[in-house]
């Protein structure tokens, strides 16, 4: 009984070692979305929107993490192979709406976006939880 419990520590700390030197291993990996995280600003997040100033703050609060330059990056998004994913998610993201590059939309752009806006929190589909 001794040798079978010790022989299943072994093969527990030899799996956790493993699993550790493929984190690290896969942390070396480059990701393939570096330019999203080091993308460079556009102008001010939603630059002459006309938005009132609580939905500004709004927009700050629940949609600038993903769909604009200002991304406080998690730890967890500097370890492979989340990285790939949360920078993934933040490239589709910005792909779809990117509130630092507002006016580049042009005014019927902007309206169409901000009706879209409302319709994803109305049926609430936006903002998406935090995973943190």
């Amino acid at each position: 009984m001794f040798t079978k419990r010790k022989h299943l520590r072994g093969r527990l700390v030899w799996t956790m070692g493993f699993a550790a030197v493929l984190v690290v291993v896969a942390s070396l990996i480059p990701t393939p979305f570096a330019r999203v995280r080091h993308a460079e600003g556009g102008g001010r997040l939603l630059a002459t929107s006309g938005v009132n100033g609580a939905t500004l703050s709004l927009f700050r609060r629940a949609c600038s993490n993903c769909h604009s330059t200002e991304t406080a990056w998690p730890w967890y998004s500097k370890v492979a192979p989340a990285s790939w994913l949360v920078e993934s998610d933040v490239m589709e993201a910005r792909k779809a709406m990117n509130l630092s590059r507002w006016l580049e939309y042009g005014a019927e752009g902007q309206g169409q976006l901000l009706e879209l806006v409302a319709k994803k929190v109305e049926v609430r589909e936006m903002p998406r939880p935090a995973i943190c």
